[in-house]
Parts: C-alpha cells; sequence; structure tokens
C-alpha cells in the first residue's frame, strides 16, 4: 500500500510531540544559507534589463540593504526611476518596510511555502479547476504583527499603547485572487518572466512539469509600484494529492486552550495557521523576526 501524502504542518501547537513535529520542519542555519546562496532571484530594474541570477551574484543597494542588482547601470537607472523615494535604510525602516522584507525572507524557508501553497489552493478554487492558475495570481497582503502575544497585551493593558521596542514577525493579513491582467505592469512582466524560465527548465530537464502559482506581495496600501514584488513557484503536485484527499475539506487546529480541532478549510483558517506557524518559531530560526525601533538595538 502506497503511502498518503504528507500532512501540511502548518498548525498551532503545545504538546512536545506536535513541537518535535514542528521543529524538525525547521531548516537549519546551514539550509538557510544553501536556499540563499543557490535561490534565483530577478533584479529589481527587470523591466529594463530582464536579468535573473542567483542572490549572492546581485550586488546588494548600501543604503537600505534590500534592493538587488546586476549592474551598476541597472542600479542607477532604477534609482532614477523609482528606488530614490523607495530606498530606506534598515534603521529608518516602517513596518511596512520591514513587512516586504520579512516577505522575501518567507520564500526561503521550505515550510513556509509549503504553507503558502496550501493558501493558494484554497484561495484559487484549484481543486475544483487547476486551470485557474495559468491567469490569476494570489494576492498576499503583508503586515507585522506581535510576536509574543502574551507580552504584546500585558504592555498593552498597562501602558494603554503597543510596546514601540517590541519584537514583530512576519504575518498576513489577508490574501485574494486577482486576475495577472488587473496586476501593476512591472509586477505582471515579473510574473510572466518567472512561468517562462520554469517552463523552459521542466523542457531543459525533462521534468514533469508541475501547475505553477505566482504570488503577489504587497502591503495594504498596495505597496506602490517600487514597493511591491511577486515571486512565480512551482506547485507540488504532493500539495494538492493531500488536499484531494481530504474530502471532507478540513484541517486539524491545534490550540494550547481546545487541543486538536477539526475546522473547515477556509481563507480566514489557513491565514490565521500560517500566522501562527510564524509566532511559534520563538527561536528565529526561520529569521522571519525584526524589531521595528531598530535603534533601541535587537
Amino acid at each position: 500500500m502506497s503511502e498518503s501524502p504528507p500532512k501540511p504542518a502548518f498548525l498551532r501547537f503545545i504538546d512536545p510531540e506536535a513541537r518535535r513535529e514542528y521543529e524538525a520542519q525547521l531548516p537549519t542555519p546551514e539550509e538557510l544559507e544553501y536556499i540563499n546562496e543557490h535561490v534565483q532571484a530577478q533584479c529589481d530594474n527587470f523591466e529594463e534589463c530582464g536579468v535573473t541570477l542567483t542572490r549572492p551574484e546581485l550586488k546588494v543597494c548600501s543604503r537600505c540593504k534590500d534592493a538587488r542588482y546586476c549592474s551598476p547601470t541597472c542600479q542607477k537607472s532604477h534609482w532614477r526611476r523609482l528606488h530614490k523615494k523607495a530606498c530606506i535604510p534598515p534603521e529608518a525602516a516602517t513596518s511596512k518596510d520591514i513587512a516586504l522584507r520579512l516577505a522575501k525572507q518567507a520564500l526561503l524557508v521550505p515550510v513556509v511555502v509549503d504553507n503558502l501553497h496550501v493558501i493558494a489552493v484554497t484561495v484559487l478554487d484549484l481543486l475544483r479547476d487547476i486551470t485557474a492558475a495559468q491567469n490569476t495570481a494570489v494576492h498576499v497582503i503583508c503586515g507585522v504583527g506581535p510576536a509574543d502575544l502574551t507580552a504584546h497585551m500585558r504592555y498593552l493593558i498597562t501602558h494603554g499603547e503597543r510596546d514601540p521596542n517590541a519584537q514583530v514577525c512576519f504575518s498576513i493579513t489577508a490574501t485574494s485572487a486577482v486576475r495577472f491582467a488587473d496586476m501593476p505592469p512591472r509586477i505582471r512582466a515579473i510574473s510572466l518572466d518567472g512561468r517562462a524560465k520554469i517552463t523552459r527548465m521542466y523542457a531543459e530537464t525533462a521534468q514533469p512539469a508541475s501547475p505553477m502559482i505566482t504570488f503577489w506581495f504587497s502591503t495594504e496600501d498596495g505597496g506602490g509600484d517600487s514597493n511591491t514584488f511577486a515571486a512565480t513557484l512551482p506547485l507540488p503536485l504532493e500539495a494538492l494529492a493531500w488536499m484531494k484527499s481530504n474530502p471532507r475539506n478540513v484541517v486539524t487546529r491545534r490550540s494550547a486552550m481546545y487541543g486538536d480541532q477539526e475546522v473547515e478549510r477556509t481563507e480566514p483558517v489557513l491565514r490565521e495557521c500560517f500566522n501562527s506557524l510564524i509566532r511559534q518559531d520563538t527561536d528565529n530560526r526561520m529569521q522571519l523576526r525584526a524589531r521595528l525601533n531598530r535603534t533601541s538595538g535587537n
């Protein structure tokens, strides 16, 4: 008898066995370093140059430490067109700046990507029509939330405001389906290029083609044309197989207060589980935590 596909582990838990299962899926520092060295990234001036290289091959903006370029020519052009207004040093970064930087880091963490895939299947309704992914993307609204909810509530009750020096972590505030035709032109061009490159990879390696999912990340205000990005990722066939094997359309949500609960697999539930996954990483092994007030230290 063949084994059933593994169940994506994005659920809240407290019991020791669940904690061990969770920690076993977190990347080691060595794994994160390897992924960072080999993952492909597009030059931030991509709409002019069309260049995609590994992250180390792209030169990082010395001021914001975020934008990446394939050449000094591209950096100068992008500075004049867009980046001059968006270039903010890390110590002056706002919550929206931090949210998008953490979103880029999130795409380097396999367990996070697994959960994004499950959300995408639900948002795009791919179990009903897999072809929907060919012309529709998942718009992910990014934010940051309290890394320690208990400490956050304690400070809020005591001081009547949020702790300005508290640690925050990456979170998703909303997801929705958006047609490529309705995306900003720059984001649409980047997305289509990513799809073309993945298609060529399948053709060159003779691998079975998987559906492709495009994620468009922005902040609540849309992020502007320069402070937003997109990424196209293959959807593992095993993720689809697991979801198809779950005919009751439920997921198990683990809670310290209520234990295991079967709940309907909806976008709000999956988003809640995703954010809980990030908060559970108290040791910051996924590197998805930061501080809003960088001047006071980390």
